[in-house]
């Protein structure tokens, strides 16, 4: 037997420490490669710290509610040497005979049978374990969904938050369809009475309830103060970047008439990694050790959601090389997660450039800080009908406003314009 130590991985690009917020397993529990071993929370959003190994939990050397730096020693799993080397790719084996693959977090259920009846059919498939990741899977639990209940709509047949929020939206329409057939069956007394005594006549209306305090989960954990202090260090950092933004307006009618119910994030996000992967000299980072541009050799753009607790930026991976409706699909699950405050590591790791979109708040332009060590992020305003000379004549166009924030170490501002042309043409031409 081998005992091997379970440290605090970097769960993302900016941590610098995290806070363990509870165990999912205890002493004792058998884990295997890549299953949640803890509930952490790290920069803006919460996380699951994973196994590394199969074996059995022999300690858990931290308690819940407490800061951990990065690499520090937070639990120890005993198992048979082999095996644990073997984990760790050291005996040059990369495939496990049994078959499973538990490290993303999506389990296959058993098959139905065939032979079966209907009815003993749906029983079978009734007892399996339905596919869904960790943070889905978690979020169900604590909403008292059963998973057997929801219609799965994922790319490889998985529950997603989506299907989660969109379950809760039947639910919630079937209820007030029940309330509102309950509330029609009352006598008018009765419905007066369940309504209330109504303001007095004259009085001036009530103010809005007063926000109530942050919520605190555990370890006295307050998640608004949480992330304001994440983004208090990420936009000290921004400020000692020297950076430049650039604005154009651009004329979007042909992009709302191909866009066939997509979200305007979806177009946004397939533009800007198409025109990221045509200027390579902004899908980069500045390297402060070596002191030098680092080309990246992928790109992600980062989606910026307005949550009830904060901003949190969540990434997709080439929105531009897949499908249209896929990619529309990838950015509302990835949206849908950060909305809900269950994002992975890869979720908010390795992101090229990030868009900003505060048009539908009303904003008509405005520049966004650069997020650290990322060396672009585009701002959106809202689009508004616009009166423009086309050709000489007065024409009433979409038209939305951008603005391309740059580091100026990593690019200068004819880097910037370009990109920003081959952004706008995308959805012009």
């Amino acid at each position: 037997m081998a005992t091997l130590t379970v440290r605090m991985p970097a769960l993302s690009a900016t941590m610098e420490d995290a806070e363990l917020i509870t165990w999912l397993v205890a002493v004792g529990d058998e884990v295997r490669s890549g299953q949640p071993m803890a509930e952490v929370a790290t920069d803006k959003v919460d996380m699951e710290l994973e196994s590394p190994y199969d074996g059995v939990v022999a300690e858990l050397l931290v308690e819940p509610g407490a800061r951990v730096d990065l690499g520090v020693p937070v639990a120890t799993v005993t198992g048979d040497e082999d095996e644990l080397l073997g984990d760790l790719g050291l005996d040059g084996d990369d495939a496990q005979e049994d078959g499973d693959d538990d490290a993303g977090g999506d389990v296959d259920g058993p098959s139905a049978d065939p032979s079966l009846g209907p009815a003993a059919a749906a029983a079978s498939a009734r007892t399996g374990i339905v596919r869904a990741h960790p943070p889905a899977r978690r979020r169900a639990r604590q909403l008292g969904i059963d998973l057997h209940d929801v219609t799965p709509t994922g790319s490889r047949g998985h529950v997603t938050h989506a299907d989660l929020d969109r379950y809760l939206k039947e639910q919630s329409a079937t209820s007030d369809s029940d309330r509102a057939a309950g509330a029609d069956a009352k006598s008018p007394t009765q419905r007066s009475e369940a309504a209330g005594t109504a303001p007095a006549a004259g009085s001036s209306p009530s103010r809005p309830p007063r926000a109530a305090p942050a919520a605190r989960g555990p370890g006295g954990r307050d998640r608004r103060r949480a992330i304001r202090l994440a983004t208090a260090r990420s936009t000290t950092r921004s400020a000692a970047i020297p950076q430049f933004t650039l604005h154009r307006r651009i004329d979007v009618s042909l992009a709302r008439e191909r866009r066939e119910g997509r979200s305007w994030t979806t177009e946004l996000a397939r533009a800007l990694a198409a025109a990221l992967w045509r200027h390579p000299a902004c899908n980069a980072v500045w390297d402060d050790e070596a002191e030098d541009v680092r080309p990246l050799e992928q790109v992600r753009i980062g989606i910026a959601v307005a949550t009830d607790d904060g901003l949190v930026v969540v990434g997709v991976d080439d929105p531009d090389a897949v499908d249209p409706a896929e990619a529309d699909n990838r950015v509302r699950e990835a949206i849908a997660r950060a909305r809900s405050g269950r994002l992975t590591p890869d979720d908010v790791s390795g992101i090229s450039s990030t868009i900003s979109n505060l048009g539908g708040f009303g904003i008509d332009h405005f520049d966004a800080l650069l997020l650290p060590p990322q060396a672009t992020i585009l701002s959106v305003g809202r689009m508004n009908d616009t009166p423009i000379v086309i050709d000489g004549r007065v024409r009433v166009r979409p038209m939305m406003s951008l603005g391309l924030t740059v580091d100026h170490r990593v690019a200068d501002g004819a880097d910037g314009a370009q990109l920003l042309e081959t952004f706008a043409s995308r959805l012009e031409t």
